[in-house]
Parts: C-alpha cells; sequence; structure tokens
C-alpha cells in the first residue's frame, strides 16, 4: 500500500465515497448568479391555485409570478380582511 497522501492508490483508499471516480473539485457547484431561496410558508389551497391560474398560458411559472408579487408589495395592508 501507498503511504503519501499525494499518491493516487492512497487518496483512493481514503476516499470515504467508493462509489464512482474521486476527483479533486468534482461535483455540481453552486451557481452565484441566482440567489434563491425556498419558502417554508404554507398557504390556502385557494391561494396557490389563482397563483397557478394566473400564470397559466403565460411566458412565466407560478413561481416567477409570486416573486414579481412580492417584490412589487410596498408595504403591507393594515388588515386582512
Amino acid at each position: 500500500m501507498a503511504k503519501q497522501v499525494k499518491d493516487k492508490a492512497t487518496r483512493d483508499i481514503l476516499n470515504p465515497n467508493q462509489h464512482g471516480g474521486y476527483r479533486v473539485g468534482a461535483g455540481r457547484k453552486k451557481d452565484a448568479s441566482i440567489e434563491k431561496v425556498k419558502l417554508g410558508w404554507r398557504v390556502s389551497s385557494e391561494a396557490k391555485a389563482n397563483i397557478e391560474r394566473l400564470a397559466e398560458g403565460m411566458d412565466y411559472t407560478a413561481a416567477e409570478l409570486a416573486d414579481y408579487i412580492m417584490k412589487k408589495a410596498k408595504k403591507a395592508p393594515k388588515t386582512l380582511e
């Protein structure tokens, strides 16, 4: 067995993931140009269906429509009636 960490055989033995090859820097890279996060909020099925209906047949998705609406809102209403 090779005893140097820089030796390819030793790297393969030390690799914790034995499925597939091991290359330095391998794997998906984060796309820094798009900063998006998932929302963990629950909304009524009516609200979701309405956003999907509004986006239907348009050249944008329901998620893009919701993003647009949230960005353009200047202030929150005083009450939710």
